[in-house]
């Protein structure tokens, strides 16, 4: 098997305990997950399975969009329900104020990673160090959020629709929202509606991919090309094709409008590859390993 696998994610659980459920629905020894989810969120989590985890980073790169639901005057030690209660205010807000923070927090910042993440210092997951009570300083990264919109806001909770660049964490996002408007606050719900170019809407329960598995059928897997679709398409012939393989250079036949694309021989996909639009050529960047498609 190989391609992906878009699992909506229950609430409840880690990411790497679903992922370890569906490798062993599908019998497959190599796959990963691209972006985990706490165990409070839900949504779509994008599974790479076998060839397709070449890719992984491509979509642990893109832009993601969530619902997230919070309430004001309660922090915790997480940043979301699943905590302990640190500290508690009745400091009441405006709606006036929270659309004044909607649009102070949109675009570009810099945002302070939370110690429980996953997130390693010294080969430690952080998470593991806070729940020792342990806090280690960590650099501020910077976040774009592209979109910020109010969808629900009726005192103490709080509804909005994010959608934002990678290494974003949406329980900082509230944390520091709340702390601009005097105040302090959790995230009680997360659902990711988007990874990408894929959308909830096509992403499948565990329970749904259990009776896919019964029945030995692959019609829930998403080729592995779709995790690219950004990347323009470039097809080569045989002779192109035999020099990729072999980790050489052809020269670019085509006007491409991206640095990277996506490789195809006899309309079979077999790799990404990189433009050098000074050389006017194509080098091998990543290639799979599935000569059983191609018959050259």
């Amino acid at each position: 098997m190989h391609g992906l696998i878009l699992l909506d994610k229950p609430k409840g659980c880690s990411s790497n305990a679903v992922l370890q459920q569906v490798k062993h629905l599908f019998h497959v020894k190599k796959a990963g997950h691209t972006g985990s989810l706490d165990p409070l969120a839900t949504g779509v989590l994008p599974l790479c399975i076998g060839e397709a985890t070449k890719f992984s980073q491509y979509l642990l790169d893109s832009d993601k969009t969530y619902q997230v639901t919070a309430k004001f005057g309660i922090q915790t030690t997480t940043g979301d329900a699943e905590g302990d209660i640190l500290k508690q205010m009745n400091t009441a807000i405006k709606i006036e104020k929270i659309v004044e923070a909607v649009q102070h927090f949109t675009g570009e910042s810099k945002q302070v990673p939370p110690m429980y993440s996953a997130l390693k210092h010294q080969g430690k997951p952080l998470y593991l160090l806070a729940r020792k009570g342990q806090s280690i300083p960590r650099a501020p990264r910077r976040i774009l959020i592209h979109q910020l919109k109010l969808l629900h806001f009726s005192f103490p909770e709080l509804i909005l629709k994010v959608t934002c660049s990678k290494g974003t964490y949406i329980r900082v996002l509230i944390e520091d929202i709340a702390a601009y408007l005097g105040s302090c606050a959790h995230v009680t719900a997360l659902r990711r509606t988007q990874v990408g170019q894929y959308d909830v809407s096509q992403s499948y329960t565990i329970e749904v991919l259990a009776q896919y598995a019964k029945i030995g059928s692959q019609q829930c897997m998403r080729p592995i090309d779709s995790a690219l679709s950004l990347f323009p398409k470039y097809a080569v012939n045989q002779m192109e094709y035999d020099l990729l393989r072999q980790g050489q250079r052809i020269q670019q036949t085509q006007t491409m409008s991206h640095h990277f694309v996506r490789l195809y021989y006899d309309h079979y996909f077999f790799g990404l590859g990189r433009c050098d639009e000074n050389e006017k050529q194509v080098i091998p960047k990543r290639l799979i390993n599935m000569e059983h498609q191609i018959s050259t």
